[in-house]
């Protein structure tokens, strides 16, 4: 139901389903989890340093335009972590920390729509 890889706190861990709060909420008492804290990564110099820790390590699913090194990405992905499905490819790289980015413009419309006649 949850991937086995928490990343900011609030993630969800577990789930309680019961006929009443009162057993659910003595379920709640049951739940036992133990964390392997990661080093926090604060800063954008850390994220992008060789050693940060890899935040998305599970395999990548592309929807559209899956790069042709797919299986080499997906290597040494941990499917305990669930699945990351990238929809549009622009900028996106998974196994980094930083945001995916795109520039884009308008050029010369006249010009492109003669070109593509």
């Amino acid at each position: 139901m949850f991937g086995q890889k928490m990343r900011h706190v609030g993630d969800r861990v577990a789930a309680v389903v019961a006929e009443s709060v009162d057993i659910a909420n003595q379920a709640l008492t049951f739940i036992d989890v133990e964390y392997d804290v990661l080093k926090p990564v604060m800063s954008i110099d850390e994220a992008r340093a060789p050693d940060a820790p890899i935040v998305h390590n599970e395999p990548i699913e592309y929807g559209v335009g899956a790069p042709d090194d797919l299986e080499q990405q997906n290597a040494n992905a941990d499917p305990r972590e669930g699945k990351l499905i990238v929809n549009f490819p622009i900028g996106c790289e998974p196994r980094k920390n930083i945001a995916a980015g795109v520039r884009g413009h308008i050029g010369d419309l006249d010009k492109g729509f003669a070109e593509a006649t």
